[in-house]
């Protein structure tokens, strides 16, 4: 007998109904190995971001971006049947590739489409509750989303963001009785304005692939934002306001001595650290919906400025909120 070298026979790629035929020679025992056999698909859509070194070049990036892809890629396809696909483990695919200093990404931005008979079917819950485990059911594969929507990213990408159409209703509680209300608005007014400089100056700026909540944004933190600024307004600048010529402003304060003069600034200066600030009206890029990002988004708010807001002044001295009593509106 005479040894010689030999090597099984593999079956490759084929086409639906296509066959092809495994020789055994007689030292061979053909053998089933791990086969998937599926009916459906789980395609994977979301981000993740790259951190990178500072100084690689953009063409280098794409690269690591596609050697990231395909270890990703890599890592699906390895799947056994049924075995669920742990997204840390997945991300971790992503950390293996030379020059990636670490991967970021969230739970909300991954979505499971099931591919069926040409039919796609969204998922409603991606990950086991409590757990980063995407659940993988019997005869189910995971593919991987095209690049379009598995998105792979080195940089951010800005979303600007304009607000428009902001109305703050400032609710004053305690006027006393008598009080010059034509005279109560315009000083109310000018340290309003004024309170707008920090205000458009500090607008809250989420950070890189943070979605911007509409009623977070307009019922705690731009109203914060608001009281600090009024609240963090000088004495001495509201009473400055009330002083200086501003035509067709302050003309109701030309004759009043100096101790009206602090008496009104005290009272717009209490006033204004008691008020209620509340957000009437407000359109993010033209809409009243939240803006979402990926984490490879970052969403910047365009500058604002203080000619761009109104302000409805409501007295609630002595009322539970109903509004009775408004001063009308301050533009």
């Amino acid at each position: 007998m005479i040894p010689r070298f030999w090597q099984s026979q593999l079956v490759g790629d084929l086409a639906p109904g296509e066959v092809e035929t495994v020789e055994v020679s007689l030292v061979e025992r053909a053998q089933l190995g791990n086969v998937l056999i599926y009916h459906s698909e789980l395609q994977i859509s979301g981000a993740i971001k790259l951190s990178l070194p500072l100084q690689t070049p953009d063409d280098e990036r794409k690269l690591i971006e596609a050697q990231v892809r395909q270890h990703l890629q890599a890592y699906v396809d390895q799947l056994k049947p049924k075995q669920n696909l742990d997204v840390d483990q997945f991300v971790q695919a992503a950390r293996a590739v030379e020059s990636v200093l670490a991967v970021s990404w969230k739970a909300e931005d991954f979505a499971i489409n099931r591919l069926e008979n040409g039919i796609s079917i969204p998922v409603p819950e991606v990950l086991q509750p409590g757990t980063n485990i995407i659940p993988v059911a019997e005869f189910e594969k995971v593919i991987l989303a095209p690049e379009a929507e598995f998105v792979i990213a080195s940089l951010v990408q800005l979303v600007m963001v304009s607000l428009t159409n902001l109305v703050i209703r400032v609710e004053i509680f305690g006027v006393p009785p008598n009080t010059d209300r034509d005279r109560l608005e315009v000083a109310l007014q000018l340290a309003l304005r004024a309170s707008l400089e920090t205000f458009c100056r500090e607008l809250p700026q989420p950070a890189v692939g943070e979605s911007l909540n509409y009623d977070d944004l307009t019922g705690n933190r731009l109203p914060e934002l608001m009281r600090r600024a009024c609240a963090n307004l000088p004495w001495s600048k509201i009473r400055r306001l009330l002083v200086q010529p501003t035509p067709a402003l302050n003309a109701s304060f030309d004759t009043l001595d100096e101790a009206e003069i602090d008496r009104w600034t005290d009272l717009t200066n209490d006033l204004l650290k008691g008020a209620r600030f509340i957000i009437q009206d407000l359109n993010l890029n033209g809409n009243t919906q939240n803006i979402s990002v990926r984490i490879t988004g970052w969403i910047r708010l365009a500058e604002l400025r203080p000619e761009e807001v109104r302000f409805v002044l409501v007295d609630q001295t002595g009322s539970s909120g109903t509004g009775a009593g408004a001063s009308g509106g301050v533009t």
